[in-house]
């Protein structure tokens, strides 16, 4: 099949929202993007805000609304190949204790019937991406967010506000999305529309959901939704990267024991009465064997009118489908060219015969680090990420300026509190002022009497008095944090706090002094 690949980048957290939210407040993402929302931002661009001559627009329609191009779902891309996830099969159980295990074996009820002890589905994800003779489960990262709204901005309250809350998909993450078309036109015609730019895709645009960056962008004459999983043992030593290349001859089934058919994305299906139905039939009429499927409402927005679109139940993407084996050359053409309603929106996607052994062994699925935006920062927004990186350092000098201070509390033959006193209100004009020679001239200005007591004075076994003129004399190199905070790739300044931060702590250290001091002069001990 010709097709246009393409991966999507979340610069923002995106809201494909799923119609059973629960309640009229709420809303929550499906897991994946769906094949009309990349359709539905790429007519968009397409109008440019015009509206559609459908008599004198030949295009449009075959690109957007008969099925010639099929927009398929996007799903999670793998962080180093970028290939596409697939839904994990409804079929594929593991024993109830090990579930939790990111390793443990699947068995697949496709192929075995389940035995006397207890099991239930996978709890690693709801998408594989194949690796090798193993299988990696995945599910992509979700945020929960919550918005008040009320008619008067300026009062919250009961009566007049709203609390919305959205779990959307999280920011940072990569997405494999297909365009399938036989009419190579009309794919370069998608291709550069994705290459003009960043799309919103999803809800709430204006409250900082859907902004998405797309990349990747490669027109392919024989790409292949999925590659058959290979019975266990016959690949052993792939790696990751080498499973998409496997010899078609290796594990092409052909002479199947059954034709198991596996549902890649929601399929919207009709009996022979026209009736929304579960019970999915051969193209020759034949019933399945025996099924693993869940069914769940779908629907959709339509902007243009900007009213939902009418909902229906579809089966649920990852359900399984037992068929007889003689089904298997029939069914093929699903496979090529969908099944059921909506397929230009990427619904009605299946696989023959995909997993076609009764164990599979997983492996642990790779760690995926948010995508690091390239865009250089404007003036202003390099300026508040400074302002926001600084503020960062300022929280964490505060935390080690007072472990500091705390650690040069040893004192020996000080002087006396009043000396101590003159010493720390310096210290103070240092600080306010950011000016550390406020101190440096207090010493210069001492009295005799004063001098000698300080020559004696003791800090942790160090002169107290050359002590403080040399971390004045060194504050070039004075540092409390070893490693600066970071916002968007611009790194916090302490060279504007280093003078105060200097003067606060020599203040700190002196209004230990001097507690130290008064405790003397009451009767305590020095030091």
């Amino acid at each position: 099949m010709k097709a246009v690949t393409f991966t999507i980048h979340l610069q923002e957290p995106v809201l494909t929202t799923q119609i059973q939210s629960g309640e009229a407040n709420s809303a929550i993402a499906y897991p994946f993007i769906p094949g009309s929302m990349i359709r539905g931002a790429l007519v968009g661009r397409y109008l440019a805000g015009k509206p559609l001559n459908r008599e004198e627009d030949k295009i449009a329609p075959q690109l957007f609304l008969d099925g010639t191009v099929c927009y398929l779902n996007a799903y999670p891309a793998h962080p180093t190949t970028k290939v596409r996830a697939l839904p994990k099969p409804l079929s594929w159980f593991v024993a109830k204790d090990n579930a939790g295990e990111p390793t443990v074996e699947i068995t697949d009820f496709a192929h075995e019937l389940p035995g006397d002890d207890p099991v239930k589905p996978p709890a690693s994800g709801d998408f594989v991406w194949q690796a090798g003779d193993a299988v990696q489960l995945i599910s992509p990262d979700m945020i929960g967010l919550v918005h008040n709204t009320s008619d008067d901005p300026n009062r919250k309250s009961e009566e007049a506000s709203q609390v919305y809350r959205y779990e959307a998909l999280a920011v940072g993450q990569s997405f494999a999305g297909v365009i399938l078309s036989e009419n190579e036109a009309l794919l370069e015609t998608a291709k550069k529309l994705l290459e003009a730019g960043d799309l919103r895709l999803g809800g709430s645009h204006t409250a900082g959901y859907g902004r998405v960056t797309i990349t990747n962008i490669s027109l392919e004459q024989d790409w292949r939704e999925f590659t058959p999983l290979p019975v266990n043992g016959i690949d052993e030593g792939m790696d990751d990267a080498d499973w998409a290349e496997e010899d078609e001859e290796a594990t092409a089934v052909t002479e199947p024991e059954h034709a198991i058919l596996t549902c890649l994305s929601d399929l919207i299906w009709r009996d022979e009465q026209g009736q929304i139905s579960d019970r999915l039939l051969s193209p020759s009429g034949k019933k399945p064997l025996t099924a693993c499927y869940r069914l769940r409402p779908v629907g959709g927005f339509n902007r243009k009118w900007g009213l939902p679109l009418c909902q229906s139940w579809a089966i649920q993407s990852g359900s399984v489908f037992v068929f007889p084996p003689e089904c298997y050359s029939e069914l093929q053409a699903w496979v090529d060219h969908g099944v059921g309603e909506r397929r230009a929106e990427g619904y009605g996607r299946v696989a023959l015969n995909w997993h076609n052994t009764a164990k599979v062994s997983q492996s642990v699925a790779p760690v995926a680090l948010p995508a690091l935006s390239n865009i250089p920062l404007s003036s202003e927004s390099h300026k508040l990420a400074q302002e926001m990186a600084n503020r960062q350092l300022q929280a964490l000098v505060e935390q080690r300026l007072i472990g500091r201070i705390q650690e040069l509390s040893q004192f020996q033959a000080l002087p006396q509190t009043a000396h101590l006193s003159r010493a720390r209100l310096a210290a103070r004009r240092a600080w306010h002022r950011a000016d550390l020679q406020e101190i440096v001239k207090h010493f210069e200005q001492l009295s005799p009497t004063a001098v000698k007591q300080w020559e004696k004075a003791r800090l942790n076994q160090s002169n107290f008095k050359n002590w403080i003129l040399q971390e004045i004399k060194q504050v070039g190199q004075f540092a409390l944090v070893n490693e600066l905070p970071e916002v968007a790739g611009v790194k916090a300044d302490f060279s504007e706090m280093r003078d105060v931060t200097l003067a606060r702590l020599i203040e700190g250290v002196l209004r230990q002094a001097v507690k130290k001091a008064k405790a003397r002069a009451e009767g305590g001990q020095d030091g």
